[in-house]
């Protein structure tokens, strides 16, 4: 068996440990088992098992798990019977069991090309979305910290930055403005350019990024219904500023207008 595990079983062992009213053979030797093996017994010493021929009760269904597990495990009998001389057994599990043995390899964010006066240029400035979260009673540590650490991975990859020119070189644009590798980029690959996206688009990504970092390393409910609100309030606020650009566009058009800027 594994770490965690739980067992469960029509055993006819009989045994005081658990509900038995006296200590038959096979439950002297289950009992001596389960010590041995450090497990430890899910039975509250309610009866399993009822036959009404003979009027006559007692604890058969053994139910056994290790002793991490046991910790957050109700284990408990349902009075009904459902047509069986034995008793229906239900466990529940009362919280989630943190995997120890699981280890984070922490991301690399830096490289011989990375230049650290831009990245200490960048960060002695917090942006005023940085500093609004921060400033904000009513997030978590937990949250401030995840946007912390998504801010920072943002500004390490605007920074350090490599971008392909061609099969058979590469064009290493470590330290460029953001706008520059965005115009390099697009041009050489034909794309145009997103006139749209602005400040408020990257606090709106930071912000999903954040939330995902959390339920990462923290993987509960709460955290989990947090970011699939994160990831539906972006795609709506996005599309909503993409939507307000175009028709700010469309009506700053008029008869003079190029048509190459159309």
């Amino acid at each position: 068996m594994g770490d965690n595990y739980i067992v469960c079983g029509d055993l006819n062992a009989h045994h005081i440990s658990w509900g038995g009213t006296t200590n038959s053979s096979d439950g002297n030797k289950l009992f001596d088992a389960l010590l041995a093996s450090g497990s430890t017994i899910l039975n509250n010493g309610q009866p399993t098992f009822f036959s009404a021929r003979s009027n006559y009760s007692s604890a058969i269904d053994i139910s056994f798990s290790n002793f991490v597990l046991s910790k957050v495990l109700h284990w408990n009998v349902l009075n009904h019977p459902w047509s069986s001389d034995h008793y229906a057994i239900e466990i529940i599990l009362n919280d989630a069991i943190e995997n120890h043995s699981t280890f984070y390899k922490a991301p690399c964010l830096y490289g011989h090309r990375t230049n650290w006066s831009k990245i200490k240029e960048r960060l002695d400035t917090p942006s005023e979305d940085l500093l609004e979260i921060a400033q904000n009673t009513n997030l978590d540590v937990e949250s401030k910290y995840s946007t912390f650490i998504a801010v920072v991975t943002d500004c390490f990859h605007d920074i350090d930055y490599k971008v392909s020119k061609n099969a058979k070189g590469k064009l290493h644009s470590t330290g460029c403005s953001e706008n520059e590798k965005i115009n390099h980029f697009r041009n050489s690959h034909h794309i145009n350019k997103n006139h749209w996206w602005n400040q408020d688009c990257n606090k709106i990504i930071r912000l999903r990024k954040a939330a995902y970092q959390k339920l990462k390393y923290h993987y509960t409910l709460e955290n989990f219904l947090n970011y699939q609100k994160s990831v539906v309030l972006s795609k709506k606020e996005l599309k909503r500023i993409k939507k307000e650009a175009f028709k700010n566009f469309c009506g700053s058009l008029d008869k003079n207008t190029n048509l190459k800027y159309v």
